[in-house]
C-alpha cells in the first residue's frame, strides 16, 4: 500500500504570518525612529561646534585689533579683560558639553520610550483583536499535532474491538 503524504492544515490560517508581519513592521518603524533621533543629535552637535568656532574667531579678531590700537597702560586692562573672556569661553565650552550630554541622554530616553510605547501598542492591538501570541500559537500547534497522532491509534482500537 502506498502512503499518501498528509498535508498539515493549520487551524489558525495565516494568523502566524500576519503576526510576524506586524512584528517586522514594528521593528522597521523603531529602527527608523532610532535613525532619525541619531541624525537629530548629530545636527545639534554640529551646530554647537560651529557656533563655538565662530565665537572663538570673533574673540581673536577683537583681541588683535584692540591690542594694535591701545596705549601701554590700557593694554593691562585689556589683558585682564582677555583673561575674563577666556574664562567665559571655557565656561561656555563646559556648558556646551553638558548640554550635548543632556541632549544625548534625552534622545536615548525618547528612543527607549518610543520603543516601549510601540511594544505596548502592539500588545494592546493584539489583545483587543483577540489575536493569540506566538507562544500561544506554538502551544496550540503542538497540541493539535499530539491530537492528530492519537486519532489513528483510537480508530485502530475501535476497529479491533468491533
Amino acid at each position: 500500500m502506498a502512503r499518501v503524504a498528509k498535508k498539515e492544515v493549520s487551524l489558525f490560517g495565516d494568523l502566524p504570518k500576519r503576526v510576524d508581519k506586524m512584528q517586522a513592521r514594528a521593528e522597521k518603524a523603531m529602527a527608523k525612529v532610532q535613525k532619525d533621533a541619531e541624525k537629530a543629535l548629530k545636527r545639534v552637535e554640529t551646530r554647537a561646534e560651529k557656533a563655538a568656532g565662530r565665537a572663538e574667531k570673533a574673540v581673536d579678531r577683537v583681541w588683535k585689533s584692540a591690542l594694535d590700537m591701545m596705549p601701554t597702560r590700557t593694554r593691562k586692562a585689556v589683558k585682564d579683560l582677555a583673561g575674563r573672556i577666556e574664562k567665559t569661553a571655557a565656561d561656555l565650552d563646559r556648558r556646551r558639553k553638558r548640554a550635548l550630554k543632556r541632549a544625548e541622554s534625552r534622545g536615548k530616553e525618547l528612543v527607549s520610550d518610543l520603543e516601549d510605547r510601540a511594544t505596548n501598542a502592539r500588545e494592546a492591538v493584539a489583545e483587543r483583536l483577540d489575536i493569540a501570541s506566538r507562544h500561544d500559537l506554538e502551544l496550540l500547534h503542538r497540541r493539535v499535532i499530539n491530537l492528530e497522532r492519537r486519532v489513528p491509534r483510537k480508530r485502530a482500537r475501535h476497529q479491533a474491538a468491533a
